[in-house]
């Protein structure tokens, strides 16, 4: 999984601290509990926007986001 962000018309992958660890498995068991928050740290970058990248999970080929909150410095 990756944290990219558009500058100049490009997404660059950016250095980021994900807590607490994001697991991977291939089951419901493999992850936290529901509802759970994960916090993105990274240094402050001036861009257009930002996503969250990375190849679907589990044999469902699933992804999945109930909320996504951007907290500017």
């Amino acid at each position: 999984m990756y944290l990219q962000v558009f500058v100049d018309g490009k997404w660059i992958n950016i250095n980021v601290e994900i807590t607490p660890e994001y697991p991977y498995g291939n089951s419901q068991n493999a992850f936290g509990a529901d509802f759970e928050t994960y916090s993105f740290t990274f240094e402050p970058v001036i861009c257009s926007g930002i996503r969250i990248y990375g190849k679907a999970g589990g044999s469902a080929g699933f992804v999945g986001a109930a909320e996504l909150k951007v907290i500017g410095s």
